[in-house]
């Protein structure tokens, strides 16, 4: 017996069948039986675990670097008003010494993340009381100057973005 006509339901069950048949195990493994033959193809270019994390490499801070950062923890400290982390990356990446020469080179310049995590140690260790205050000495009159002109520029940066994000809503 054979049918007449076959139903559009019957053609697409057994359109699906043949499909499922025809997968072999090479397209469980990442290649088509199509791809195994030809060594060019983008999946015999993957690399064997491409979606596993890659180890960090670890990088250590320059001492300039770490020193800014433990000047401005201690100022944070001692004023009250404490830096935020957005704050030192942009300050480190536009800072100038004396001789109009910026202070840190893009090498030293620090992500917000790696500095937020500094501070944070520096946190625990000041808690715990084992972070010595050899870093900062008293501060004489133009270094507070400098200080109070550091903190006046980085709440107007602060201002700055809370305008964008208003502006951008």
């Amino acid at each position: 017996m054979k049918l007449a006509k076959e139903s559009a339901y019957d053609e697409i069950k057994r359109k699906w069948t043949e499909a499922c048949h025809s997968v072999g195990c090479g397209y469980v493994g990442g290649q088509t039986s199509a791809s195994s033959s030809d060594d060019q193809s983008p999946a015999s270019q993957v690399e064997h675990g491409w979606a596993l994390r890659r180890t960090r490499k670890s990088v250590a801070f320059s001492e300039k670097a770490k020193s800014y950062l433990l000047d401005m923890f201690w100022m944070g400290e001692e004023t009250g008003k404490k830096a935020t982390a957005s704050d030192v990356a942009f300050q480190m990446k536009s800072l100038r010494d004396a001789t109009g020469q910026k202070m840190f080179t893009k090498i030293d310049w620090l992500t917000e993340q790696q500095i937020a995590r500094y501070f944070s140690r520096l946190s625990a260790l000041n808690k715990s009381g084992r972070l010595p205050r050899t870093g900062s000495v008293s501060m004489n009159e133009d270094e507070e100057a400098d200080a109070d002109n550091l903190a006046a520029e980085a709440e107007t940066v602060r201002r700055r973005k809370q305008i964008r994000r208003e502006l951008e809503l």
